[in-house]
């Protein structure tokens, strides 16, 4: 997947404007951004890469930068 492809797929969780994030966003400054966004991330990055994560690392990641992290290389920029 590619990195913009990754950050539309954010987008879409949060319900963001297409073409808003650029992956410096600090993961608390994004509205959408709650317990059902986590619960979606969790879910699109299982269904999309076979990658689990828990809520753990998922709570320790600050920026969409960090999210991006945690997909163990798969996204291409």
């Amino acid at each position: 997947m590619k990195q913009q492809e990754f950050y539309r797929e954010i987008e879409e969780i949060v319900e963001a404007e297409p073409g808003s994030l650029s992956g410096n966003e600090q993961i608390r400054d994004l509205g959408g951004w709650d317990s059902m966004a986590e619960i979606s991330f969790i879910a699109m990055l299982d269904f999309k890469f076979g990658i689990s994560v828990s809520s753990d690392q998922l709570r320790a990641c600050t920026t969409l930068k960090d999210l991006e992290g945690l997909c163990d290389g798969k996204i291409e920029s």
